[in-house]
């Protein structure tokens, strides 16, 4: 009999300790998960300086008593609330830079420390006042209407004649059309600072960009969103003398067009037989590796048979000294400037699309680099156009819509009169690939008529709408839908010739989300 009771008593026991060990470990297991215990964590050092270098980036360095992860919530009353990026790893002592800021604001902000199950908690708080904007981009007279579609707007601005430029700066807006973050270049040459030419933003929000003017291109440079410069490709002898251009790639890789020079027989026709010629070339920057490959050139693939006013060129152009310095060739020398590729684009089928202002014409190179699919636009089209005021001069930005059709900014340089003059519009064309008929389906031209004859730009967004730079003093930026209306206008006026080249919808500067 005793046995029996104390055999039932063993049993709950048992049971009990196993459900104890049970409980135990869940609880090990939930703080675990939880990682660090935010209650314990306390700031020890929490302050806030705006960049010297940038009136508009603040520097909030903050120090813990024990490792933990953060990020930053700051607001204001006209921007809204924001969030910085979550630092990457727990640490006691983190600086984090704060992004998309209006000039002359007071921010407050709090930190707050994060564990693995996303659960947040303020542990410190503070405020910053931002500065003036550089006087360059003070002095810019802005007048909007309407929203658009992105949550920003990248373009760059360029003080003074274009041969002759005092400042050159690369600027985001927010929705207010306010000026939110700049970049300055500091880079000169011949005692001039350089233009700020075809922009890219990478996944880690980095930005690259062409540096150049006329007569003077300088490199291809990498900077974070601070400023700091990260990587620079400069034009020379080896890696080309890159040009307006360049298109990101997939393994740190960038696809840029450069200046190529020859000398080329043109006895049959202008009665030179040495006339030197600048052409380009296609080629892959792998920044991995820091070496430049030449994947195309014109000279090879297009052929100087095919020309655009070329004795007209050669009459008129001035002597330059800039391209054969790059080339480390002493002598000034006039040359045909024959062909160069404004704007590089990858369609989805794999293909390049290039756009050659000098020819008027659109190309479409394999992915290999070895054919040419087809020329629309200019002498040796593959498409015709039934009707010729579906023509384009002097284009910018050509891309291939999902769809198949061609977007481009029509610049409308040396258009004749019979197909409507000098005008400058949006542009989107259908190619008959059985007929080989090329039509316009859709087209924007602004009211009244603007002409850019230089530079600007044309995206589709993702909504179908179309974001437009018309390049010009006053430049005027224009989002449009798919009917024509606008959704969004801004006009702005500098003390400047040709005050820019582009401009692009960006979602985040630095990884920062808007919260309301």
């Amino acid at each position: 009999m005793n046995i029996k009771i104390q055999v039932q008593y063993q049993i709950p026991i048992l049971f009990l300790a196993i459900l104890l060990i049970f409980v135990s470990a869940c609880n090990n297991t939930e703080t675990d998960n939880k990682g660090i215990d935010l209650d314990k964590i306390k700031v020890i050092k929490n302050e806030s300086l705006i960049d010297p270098n940038n009136s508009l980036i603040s520097n909030i360095n903050i120090v813990l008593n024990h490792p933990a992860k953060l990020f930053i919530e700051y607001e204001n009353d006209r921007a809204g609330t924001f969030k910085s990026v979550k630092s990457g790893e727990e640490k006691e002592s983190h600086s984090i830079q704060i992004f998309r800021l209006k000039p002359n604001s007071t921010y407050k902000y709090k930190i707050k420390a994060i564990n693995n199950a996303e659960i947040e908690k303020i542990i410190g708080k503070g405020e910053f006042t931002t500065g003036d904007l550089p006087e360059a981009l003070k002095s810019i007279e802005t007048v909007a209407k309407g929203n658009f579609t992105p949550e920003l707007l990248l373009s760059e601005i360029h003080i003074g004649p274009p041969l002759n430029l005092t400042e050159s700066y690369m600027f985001i807006m927010d929705k207010d059309s306010e000026i939110v973050w700049y970049y300055l270049n500091k880079t000169i040459e011949n005692h001039k600072p350089l233009m700020i030419l075809a922009i890219s933003q990478k996944e880690n929000y980095n930005l690259t960009f062409n540096l150049g003017s006329p007569f003077d291109y300088c490199c291809i440079r990498e900077i974070t969103p601070s400023g700091k410069i990260v990587d620079n490709l400069p034009s020379g002898p080896v890696d080309g003398v890159s040009h307006r251009e360049h298109l990101l790639l997939d393994n740190n890789r960038i696809l840029y067009s450069a200046y190529e020079y020859r000398k080329i027989d043109d006895s049959n026709i202008s009665g030179d037989s040495d006339v030197p010629v600048a052409g380009f070339s296609l080629r892959i920057w792998d920044q991995t590796s820091g070496l430049t490959t030449e994947v195309w050139n014109s000279f090879d693939s297009i052929g100087i048979e095919n020309r655009h006013h070329w004795t007209e060129i050669l009459d008129q152009w001035p002597p330059s000294g800039f391209y054969n310095r790059k080339l480390s060739v002493p002598e000034l020398i006039k040359h045909v400037p024959w062909t160069s590729a404004n704007s590089i684009q990858k369609a989805d089928n794999g293909n390049y699309i290039i756009s050659i202002p000098d020819l008027n014409q659109i190309i479409s190179i394999s992915e290999d680099f070895k054919q040419i699919f087809w020329r629309l636009g200019g002498e040796n089209s593959d498409f015709r156009f039934e009707d010729e005021t579906n023509k384009f001069y002097h284009q910018h930005t050509a891309q291939q819509l999902p769809n198949g059709n061609i977007l481009l900014f029509d610049n409308g340089r040396n258009r004749p009169e019979e197909e409507g003059g000098t005008y400058s519009r949006a542009l989107e064309l259908t190619m008959n690939t059985y007929d080989r008929i090329a039509n316009k389906v859709w087209e924007y031209i602004p009211e009244p008529q603007i002409f850019s004859p230089n530079r600007s730009s044309a995206y589709r967004l993702e909504n179908g709408n179309t974001l437009m730079n018309f390049v010009g003093n006053p430049r005027t930026i224009i989002e449009v839908d798919n009917n024509g209306e606008e959704v969004y206008k801004v006009i702005m006026n500098t003390n400047t010739d040709q005050g820019s080249f582009r401009v692009y919808g960006l979602q985040s500067i630095n990884g920062e989300t808007k919260v309301k």
